[in-house]
């Protein structure tokens, strides 16, 4: 790791924690199961949708959900800007295959007009996906997400 790198993942990590200790009692995020539904709403209030898809039993799925999902820092700032879904892949085997998922968790960010603006296969560190929503929020969507992919929201 260069050591600009590492001044950069210490900054993150900093104001993570920092950021933790102010919002603590920030409003936790409200996932919705039914994704025509969270579609809806994020067309409705103009807000980037974050897709969640897990799978029951996968130990990255159940750490990303309890360590960054569930970071104050990290809820802050999907409750203040985007509407949010999440679901298991196996209840909803048509929406996982909606979304050609083959490996998780899956985590997907539409804009409400249904461009895909990021898409993280794996686990997610809290810093790593701090970043990810600090760059979406200014605009920057990721180079390797600069893609058209074929399924979207908008139905099946």
């Amino acid at each position: 790791m260069s050591v600009s790198a590492c001044r950069t993942a210490c900054f993150v990590s900093s104001v993570l924690l920092l950021l933790s200790a102010v919002v603590s009692s920030a409003a936790e995020a409200r996932w919705l199961r039914d994704v025509p539904q969270a579609w809806t709403a994020a067309q409705q209030a103009q807000r980037p949708l974050v897709i969640y898809i897990s799978k029951k039993g996968c130990k990255y799925c159940e750490r990303m959900t309890r360590e960054t999902l569930a970071h104050p820092t990290i809820q802050q700032k999907l409750v203040s800007g985007y509407v949010l879904s999440a679901f298991d892949s196996q209840t909803h085997r048509d929406w996982a295959q909606h979304f050609k998922v083959q490996s998780y968790p899956t985590t997907l960010v539409f804009s409400p007009t249904g461009q895909v603006l990021a898409s993280k296969i794996g686990y997610v560190a809290p810093q790593e996906f701090y970043q990810l929503l600090q760059n979406l929020d200014g605009g920057q969507v990721p180079a390797a997400t600069r893609y058209a992919r074929q399924a979207t929201p908008a139905g099946r």
